[in-house]
């Protein structure tokens, strides 16, 4: 399968990596730069918690003046990931939603008299200060990058894009698809994708392009191709009679997310109330060890009742 990135390399070289090692052919198209901007360094032992709701924040910050064991909240597991790296060792961690994150320091945080730094791009999708701001918290913000387009693609990687279109494009965020419409009309691709799926982290994303005429516009917060040998394994816990709860690390509602995209089917949420008979699930699985874009539809939604529940 030929997939095409447009994160900044650092945000995307592991699942570059990975990508390649399961068998795909991967194209890197970044549309934005990341930039650093010069900030006002602040006391941070003052601090009793600091939030992160990009990577980026965290690479642009002087670190060496912070305690590490401070509490820190992170949006997803990307950020979480370089936050640990870089020594965090108090960190809370939300699925990917910035709504989901203010839910977690509200849990965490009950006393209100805490102080918060938010630090974050120049441009964000939502006012999660503010919103801390409104429950009671003092919440101080400290932009640190910017995010700036990028205006001119090299010509020979157009053209082997045009010879060798993706099957699947990541967008991952409002800004970049904005800028990824601008280069595909200023390169003339606007009528070359309607054999690709666009896969997009939330409907603003997705909305900005919704111009271009597409195969299919999945929203998800993964990159579900890279949990595929993941989703494989919940088939040994089938063949094997094991309970889910023994399968690795996603939860029941990341891979159902997975084997709906794997599966290159719009399966609607489920709301069934009864959960599939796991030996007649079994029954069905034998035909099938191996997930692929073939997929039976009933397979993928059995299970999927099965890892939703109710």
């Amino acid at each position: 399968m030929h997939i095409l990135l447009t994160r900044p390399l650092d945000d995307c070289k592991e699942l570059i990596l990975k990508f390649k090692q399961l068998g795909h052919k991967v194209s890197h198209l970044p549309v934005i730069k990341i930039e650093s901007k010069k900030y006002e360094e602040l006391k941070y032992e003052e601090f009793d918690a600091i939030i992160f709701t990009s990577s980026n924040a965290i690479r642009n910050l002087n670190l060496k003046k912070i305690n590490k064991k401070i509490f820190c909240f992170c949006v997803g597991s990307a950020t979480e990931k370089i936050a640990k790296i870089n020594g965090f060792q108090n960190v809370y961690t939300a699925d990917g939603n910035v709504n989901n994150l203010k839910e977690i320091i509200l849990q965490n945080f009950i006393n209100k008299n805490k102080k918060l730094l938010y630090v974050s791009g120049e441009i964000i999708s939502s006012n999660l200060h503010k919103d801390l701001i409104a429950e009671g918290y003092l919440v101080s913000r400290l932009i640190n990058y910017s995010v700036a387009p990028i205006l001119n693609l090299d010509l020979k990687f157009i053209k082997d894009l045009k010879s060798s279109l993706p099957e699947i494009v990541f967008v991952y965020s409002e800004n970049s698809a904005k800028n990824l419409l601008n280069l595909i009309k200023k390169y003339e691709l606007v009528d070359y994708w309607m054999n690709t799926n666009l896969m997009c982290i939330g409907e603003k994303t997705s909305s900005a392009l919704n111009e271009i005429k597409w195969s299919l516009i999945t929203l998800s917060m993964y990159e579900p191709l890279a949990y595929e040998d993941e989703v494989n394994q919940i088939f040994d816990c089938i063949f094997e009679n094991k309970s889910y709860d023994e399968a690795p690390n996603l939860d029941r509602q990341d891979l159902a997310e997975v084997i709906e995209f794997l599966g290159y089917s719009d399966i609607t949420r489920s709301r069934v109330s009864t959960r599939t008979d796991m030996e007649h699930l079994r029954a069905i699985a034998n035909s099938s060890r191996k997930i692929n874009k073939n997929l039976d539809f009933a397979l993928r939604s059995k299970i999927r009742r099965i890892l939703l529940g109710s």
